[in-house]
Parts: C-alpha cells; structure tokens; sequence
C-alpha cells in the first residue's frame, strides 16, 4: 500500500455501554478517540448492504462496535465489519454505514 494513498484522517470511538442482541451498541460513544488512522475511500463495499469503505493499514483492534468521524469533514460512520482483504496483515478494510 502507498502511504501517500491514505489521505483521510479517521477518528475511532468506542461505545460507552453494552450491546443489544443484534451486537449494536446501546446508547451513545464515549467523547474521546480512541485512536486515529489515515485511511483512503475505496468505493462501495461488497455485498451492497453497507455504504461504503475505508481502506487502512492492518491493525488489530478495529471492532464493529466503533464508530468513526472523518475528521476534515465530519461525516460520521459506524463500523459494519472489518476484514484483511488478502491474509497478509498489511492493510484493513473498514466497511461502514454513513450517520450523518
């Protein structure tokens, strides 16, 4: 993956309480990122059920349960799944339901 590629910063945040039976989270996040990456845009997401998503490099501690905030443009996205596209633990695919 070209570093130069990754151009959109991401904000992830983790949910304050529990989940319900599907797995969503309940309630609201917590204030505070837990972490931010430099991701790209990729386009529609396999399987049509989700709005899009965001390619990363590999990192371990993705969970469906995050939501993440664009940070130039403050759109806002839940996590529906993460995935390594190719097993080499190199890059992440973020695939994500647009909030607002």
């Amino acid at each position: 993956m070209n570093p130069g590629m990754l151009r959109k910063k991401l904000e992830f945040y983790e949910p304050e309480e529990g989940f319900d039976d599907s797995g969503a989270p309940e309630g609201s996040y917590k204030d505070t990122p837990i972490f931010f990456v430099w991701g790209r845009y990729t386009g529609t997401a396999p399987g049509g059920d989700a709005d899009g998503l965001f390619e990363i490099r590999y990192r371990d501690d993705v969970q469906k349960s995050f939501k993440a905030i664009d940070v130039e443009t403050g759109n806002e996205y839940r996590v529906a799944d993460v995935y390594d596209p190719d097993g080499r633990r190199r890059r992440l695919h973020v695939v994500f339901k647009e909030v607002s």
